[in-house]
């Protein structure tokens, strides 16, 4: 009885059918000053919408206390991007009471009170934000504000189920050439192709990074394959024999 001895992948094709102008040809592949390694083909692609800045910026306030620590909470949507705007509703001396507003105006988040003391720091998780506002040697007065203003990015990155950006959701597969890790540290990859629907590909031939596979479970509760095909992203298992042996 003759036994598959190998595999050889790359003589198969890697879409096995697709549909006609699916994908992306003039995609941007974010840079990455820390990368160390190449991007292959076939690698598998989250997607960046919008950025949101680590601190917020001081209106004309009384109070010379901070807004740090900013960042996206977990959850499938990304941040509005536009300028969020927290308010302080209630002067509190060596505190607050604040309100956070959405970019369209719409109040996500009132009462948000913090924690009484000198110097002391209040962390909050509001609106799909997390921030910390830390009291200042001069107090907070009503309507003293920060504003965490959320820009557009619109770029694509290897997927990452532990990132809160947009990489913990699937959103193509890279099909250009190798890219050196010097490109990436250097800036923006423009103009890439990414098959981001409507195909069926070859599994075996997915480069994953970021310890994912297919069965990984995103925080969106899907597998790495179902996001794919909730993509239009159809996964089959396609061997190349190179060789056999009795």
């Amino acid at each position: 009885m003759a036994v598959q001895a190998s595999q050889n992948n790359n003589s198969q094709p890697f879409i096995l059918y697709a549909n006609p102008g699916v994908g992306k040809v003039d995609a941007t592949i974010q840079q990455d000053a820390g990368r160390a390694a190449i991007l292959a083909k076939y690698t598998l692609m989250g997607y960046t919408a919008s950025a949101v800045p680590t601190t917020g910026t001081a209106g004309t306030n009384t109070g010379n206390g901070t807004c740090t620590a900013v960042a996206k909470l977990g959850g499938e949507s990304p941040a509005m991007v536009g300028a969020y705007l927290l308010t302080c509703k209630t002067a509190v001396a060596n505190g607050g009471v604040w309100e956070l507003k959405a970019p369209n105006g719409a109040i996500l988040a009132n009462g948000l009170t913090m924690t009484v003391g000198a110097g002391l720091a209040t962390i909050f998780n509001a609106g799909g934000l997390t921030f910390t506002i830390t009291d200042g040697g001069t107090d907070f007065a009503a309507n003293d504000t920060f504003t965490i203003t959320v820009t557009v990015v619109g770029k694509y990155n290897p997927a990452n189920g532990a990132a809160l950006n947009g990489q913990q959701r699937i959103a193509g597969i890279y099909m250009g050439d190798t890219i050196l890790a010097a490109t990436l540290v250097a800036g923006d990859v423009v103009n890439v192709p990414i098959l981001t629907g409507q195909a069926i590909v070859d599994k075996n031939q997915i480069v994953f990074e970021n310890s994912l596979a297919l069965t990984t479970v995103l925080p969106s509760g899907y597998t790495v394959e179902q996001e794919l095909a909730l993509l239009g992203l159809i996964t089959e298992d396609t061997i190349g024999i190179s060789g056999f042996e009795n």
